[in-house]
């Protein structure tokens, strides 16, 4: 068998039975597809990252090795992780809407919360999440009339997130009619 090591992205080496060092092109045909694959795989994830961030990784020039750096990364250290974890649960603890901000824009600043909760594994119910954007919603007249009908709806404990997006949807796209139509008969 022959004994391999990728010691960069240009050659492979492989070791014959004396140990000297085989080129790529005396690799058995196993080695030459395992490298092959190796190096689509490496191929694959240095064009999903810009070339700073793959400059800064620390890796042996395996596609594991860059992975698993790409992974610590993103996740950061002990520290970064702990600090992170921390701001993520009070950014969800203050989750407010923002003046001038649209209800579409409000759903997807909170699904990017949601998803970056969910990366870092902080669990939070469906109930927790639901309240927690109910909460979130503009305290005009129209909004709160709206929350309190869908509270007191029978279906209301068992609501998904995605179902009461779309109502909240449903219900902005409706109180913008509205707003133009009234706007336009006053014209």
């Amino acid at each position: 068998m022959v004994e391999r090591k990728v010691l960069n992205w240009a050659k492979a080496y492989a070791k014959d039975d004396k140990g000297e060092e085989l080129p790529f092109k005396k690799l058995p045909r196993e080695d030459k597809a395992e490298y092959a694959a190796e190096q689509r795989m490496i191929a694959l994830i240095q064009t999903a990252i810009r070339n700073d961030i793959f400059a800064l990784l620390n890796h042996d020039g395996s596609s594991k090795s860059v992975w698993e750096a790409l992974r610590v990364k993103a996740e950061g250290g002990k520290q970064i992780r702990k600090n992170k974890v921390a701001l993520l649960k009070k950014e969800f603890d203050l989750f407010d809407n923002i003046k001038g901000e649209t209800v579409r824009q409000m759903i997807e600043r909170f699904c990017h919360l949601k998803i970056e909760l969910e990366r870092f594994k902080i669990d939070k119910t469906r109930e927790e999440l639901i309240d927690k954007f109910i909460e979130a919603l503009p305290r005009a007249d129209q909004w709160q009339t709206f929350v309190f009908i869908l509270k007191n709806d029978a279906s209301y404990d068992n609501i998904a997130l995605d179902v009461l997006f779309e109502k909240i949807e449903s219900h902005d796209l409706e109180l913008q009619k509205q707003n133009k139509m009234s706007g336009s008969s006053h014209q």
